[in-house]
């Protein structure tokens, strides 16, 4: 007898700032990966759970496919490549604003067995007929079995790709609760929501090499309060004045926006302390690979 059930794992794969992220956090309905204009914010694979109906869809974030010059980008490329390779569907997102055929279908060369989806994103920022001619040319070039038209921004066709996902789903057992939309913990969590904000607040200022890590998190039950610290690692001197700011109003913005929306997410009263020091080569420390399931030596 078939299970009532429907299961789905589907890797969520395209360039750097082809909008992802967006579109699994529209997806899911909550927030469970950090946005940002940096290309490669996201770094390690994140999953994203809904459930439409009665099928469970587990969406894999996968980092933008790029040519990885450093161990940290060798790292981020195998982990987008093994996620693409584990799941049975593969989505397909592009910037409808500024696509590159060749650049976009290298990723799938290699999953023509599997449910190939393409979603062409930003759509607001295209014409019409420039969409139409886009989607022809990319379905000529691979056997998508389905292409949506979708800002993930304005969550315009949001509803479309649920629906049809749902429907792809094969008869199987639900791999998580009902109830849970990630895998993150809340301390990676907390950790990226302030990278986030370290991104978007010092674009130009801060390079893609900077981290964050929870060093501690403390619950206080009977207040419904939670103490929450964190390291904010940069590689050079100069730039811990730049996150700072005078008198430490920068730091203070960002810990004041990280602690209302995480104090949001948990339902509770977050103190949150940050601390921002320098540490040239942390990206050649295992731990912090480690930390974000990263083969350190890929």
């Amino acid at each position: 007898m078939l299970s009532k059930q429907r299961f789905l794992t589907v890797a969520v794969v395209g360039e750097p700032n082809a909008g992802k992220s967006t579109l699994v956090n529209a997806l899911v309905g909550q927030k469970v990966s950090i946005v940002s204009s940096k290309a490669q914010t996201t770094r390690c694979n994140l999953i994203g759970v809904f459930i439409e109906g009665d099928s469970q869809i587990v969406l894999t974030d996968t980092p933008g496919l790029f040519a990885p010059r450093e161990r940290l980008g060798r790292a981020m490329l195998h982990n987008a490549q093994a996620a693409i390779k584990a799941s049975a569907g593969a989505l397909l997102v592009v910037d409808a604003s500024h696509p590159r055929v060749e650049q976009n279908l290298r990723f799938l060369e290699e999953k023509k067995n599997v449910c190939g989806i393409l979603a062409l994103n930003k759509i607001d920022r295209v014409e019409r007929s420039k969409l139409l001619a886009l989607a022809q040319s990319f379905n000529e070039r691979f056997p998508f079995q389905a292409t949506f038209m979708v800002s993930a921004l304005k969550n315009d066709g949001i509803k479309d790709v649920k629906r049809f996902l749902a429907n792809k789903a094969p008869h199987e057992a639900w791999l998580y609760p009902e109830n849970q939309i990630t895998t993150l913990s809340l301390r990676l969590f907390a950790a990226e929501l302030t990278r986030e904000r370290v991104y978007k607040r010092f674009y130009q200022e801060i390079p893609y090499a900077c981290t964050v890590e929870t060093i501690q998190w403390e619950d206080f039950s009977f207040k419904n309060e939670t103490r929450v610290a964190q390291d904010i690692y940069v590689q050079k001197s100069s730039q811990r004045p730049i996150i700072l700011g005078q008198n430490g109003e920068k730091i203070h913005a960002i810990r004041e926006s990280v602690q209302k929306e995480l104090s949001a997410v948990i339902e509770r009263k977050v103190h949150l302390f940050l601390h921002v020091k320098v540490r040239e080569n942390w990206t050649e420390d295992k731990a912090f690979y480690d930390l974000w399931n990263l083969r350190y030596d890929a």
